[in-house]
């Protein structure tokens, strides 16, 4: 069972595929000033690390996905381990 952390990175992972985007493509898409760097996009996709609120939406915005994402049924909560 994946994590939170897991299941959103591989969301953001298959986010980021699908614009044929690499990581560091990714990342120099960013917005001045944000904090986003290939390590720090790797560590997230991999659930090495925890995607902020913050985060998520530099993401969505370098992308340029709607903020309505995060109100869908995007994080399914049978995968979120409890435990």
């Amino acid at each position: 069972m994946l994590t939170l952390d897991e299941n959103l990175g591989a969301q953001v992972k298959a986010a980021r595929k699908e614009r044929k985007l690499t990581m560091t493509e990714l990342a120099l898409k960013v917005r001045p000033g944000a904090t986003m760097t290939h390590s720090k996009i790797s560590r997230l996709e991999r659930g090495k690390m925890t995607c902020t609120v913050f985060d998520l939406l530099i993401l969505l915005e370098a992308m340029e996905m709607d903020r309505a994402v995060l109100t869908t049924d995007a994080l399914p909560v049978s995968s979120i381990d409890e435990g």
